[in-house]
């Protein structure tokens, strides 16, 4: 767990601290609702907070929201190799895996 402690916004670098002790919280210079990250470049960077998952991730306009859980420009995402498929094909994707019920339902019936 981290705690925002900063006022740093989107791509400006950013400092992580680790914690003291065990039961202490790390904390970075960013603002609230912001992680200090080097998930995508060598410098560490504030990049807002995303539920990847979501319908509407509430991303910055030029940004997506990557499978870290945070915003960054699609130019970056793309080096990366990472599906750039709409999250609707990732949620059809998602429903037709091998572990999905409706997977399991649509097998169970074609044995039948």
């Amino acid at each position: 767990m981290r705690q925002s402690l900063g006022t740093k916004t989107q791509g400006e670098a950013c400092t992580y601290t680790p914690a003291a002790t065990e039961h202490a919280l790390a904390s970075t210079d960013c603002a609230q609702g912001y992680a200090c990250t080097g998930a995508y470049s060598e410098a560490r960077q504030c990049l807002v907070t995303c539920d990847f998952m979501a319908p509407n991730p509430f991303c910055p306009s030029g940004t997506v929201c990557g499978v870290h859980g945070q915003c960054i420009e699609q130019s970056v995402m793309g080096p990366l190799a990472l599906p750039s498929a709409p999250r609707s094909s990732v949620r059809r994707a998602l429903a037709a895996s091998p572990s999905s019920a409706a997977w399991k339902a649509r097998g169970a019936s074609a044995r039948t």
